[in-house]
């Protein structure tokens, strides 16, 4: 996975978050709709289109999320590709995207509880579920990527562990 900014990593965690709770709540998930699956609720989060517009846009090419991703051309100026494109630059590789479509991230799998696999790619709740385990992974990755000089905190704070709370 390629390294993005601070501030690309935590917008993608905050998307991430944002489409896993509108999947719990909105019941307007359709796995086969390329504005209401999987990528198209963080394809919305993204971008700001809507499902309707998204699947439209979608058309316009053959396939579903991940063969449009596999047959992705950042020149073609295509629409879905132009979509691509941003959630490219906000942090996702299309990789990430054909596995979010499918569940299937072995390194996102490993956070889920035992009790909650095997994951259904087709299942709101497992989706949502899979989204908010990606942004908590994502943040977690970033506060081990913040380095403080040792030497602005006392030893005492850090022996009663108040640097932690």
């Amino acid at each position: 996975m390629l390294r993005y900014t601070f501030s690309q990593s935590l917008d993608l965690a905050n998307a991430l978050e944002k489409a896993s709770a509108a999947l719990e709540t909105s019941g307007k998930y359709q796995w086969g709709h390329m504005g209401s699956c999987n990528c198209g609720f963080l394809a919305k989060e993204i971008t700001g289109r809507s499902s309707e517009e998204l699947h439209s846009l979608s058309m316009r090419k053959s396939g579903d999320w991940s063969d449009q991703l596999r047959d992705y051309c950042p020149s073609s100026g295509l629409p879905m590709d132009e979509i691509i494109e941003r959630m490219e630059k906000a942090g996702l590789h299309v990789t990430s995207l054909i596995s979010l479509e499918r569940l299937s991230d072995e390194k996102i799998l490993r956070r889920i509880p035992s009790d909650r696999k095997p994951l259904k790619y087709n299942s709101a709740k497992d989706a949502a579920l899979y989204m908010l385990t990606w942004s908590k992974m994502i943040k977690e990755e970033l506060v081990d990527r913040i380095e403080l000089p040792l030497n602005l905190i006392s030893s005492s704070e850090f022996e009663n562990n108040k640097v932690l709370s």
